[in-house]
């Protein structure tokens, strides 16, 4: 596993790189194949965004730990149910960076008009 976690850079943002090819927030262009778009419903003020650290992007910061600790309490290796490329190192409170962003958009914004 090690030799392709270490070539793995060499498939980010590639669009020829084929069905292992990914895309990577890294300082360089993400190719249109790697984007990914979800339509808003107008009615909708809030959205929540979590990196794959995280088991989901579950309504609250708090509620999306609480899932991740209980998941690395019952396979601390990444063997089990959420398979990984490396399990949780000692010490470490996860096996992987994480971020969640939650975003709120009052009423009266005036782009929840347009």
């Amino acid at each position: 596993m090690l030799p392709v976690l270490q070539r793995q850079s060499l498939l980010a943002n590639r669009p020829d790189a084929g069905p292992l090819g990914f895309g990577l927030l890294d300082g360089r262009g993400v190719p249109d194949r790697f984007i990914e778009t979800f339509p808003l419903h107008e009615d909708a003020f809030e959205v929540t965004l979590a990196s794959d650290g995280y088991l989901s992007a579950a309504e609250h910061l708090a509620q999306a730990e609480q899932e991740l600790g209980a998941s690395l309490r019952a396979d601390p290796l990444r063997i089990g149910a959420h398979p990984s490329t490396k399990g949780l190192a000692p010490g470490a409170t996860s096996f992987d960076d994480r971020t969640y962003i939650r975003v709120h958009r009052s009423a009266d914004d005036p782009l929840a008009a347009t």
